[in-house]
C-alpha cells in the first residue's frame, strides 16, 4: 500500500539519495525486469556525495554507523522531522538497536 500523508514532499523535492534508493529498490522488486541482476552504482554514487566521501566504495566503514547515517538521511530527504511519525522511515524504523559482537 502506498504510504502518503499530506505533509510529504513532492517526489520532485527528495534529496539525490532518497531518489537513488528509491529507484535501486524498484528495479530489485519489479517484476518486469529481463536482468536477474541489480547495479547499484547510481545509488552507491549518490551515499559517496551525500557522505561528503565518508562512504565510498575501497573505504572501510562501521555497518552500525552506516546504517543510522542513511536512516538518518532518508528521513530528512523525505520531509522528516524531530516529530513522531513524519517520515515513513521513523514509522518503519523507529526504536532501538543492540549491537551485540
Amino acid at each position: 500500500r502506498p504510504h502518503k500523508r499530506p505533509r510529504d514532499l513532492d517526489p520532485s523535492e527528495h534529496s539525490p539519495l532518497v531518489k537513488a534508493f528509491g529507484e535501486l529498490v524498484r528495479k530489485m522488486w519489479s517484476d518486469r525486469r529481463f536482468k536477474s541482476t541489480v547495479d547499484p552504482h547510481t545509488f552507491v554514487q549518490a551515499v559517496s556525495d551525500a557522505s561528503d566521501r565518508r562512504y565510498r566504495v575501497g573505504r572501510q566503514a562501521e555497518a552500525g554507523e552506516f546504517l543510522a547515517w542513511l536512516l538518518h538521511r532518508l528521513h530528512v530527504g523525505l520531509g522528516g522531522t524531530r516529530r513522531a511519525g513524519s517520515s515513513v522511515v521513523h514509522e518503519c524504523f523507529r526504536g532501538t538497536v543492540e549491537v551485540t559482537t
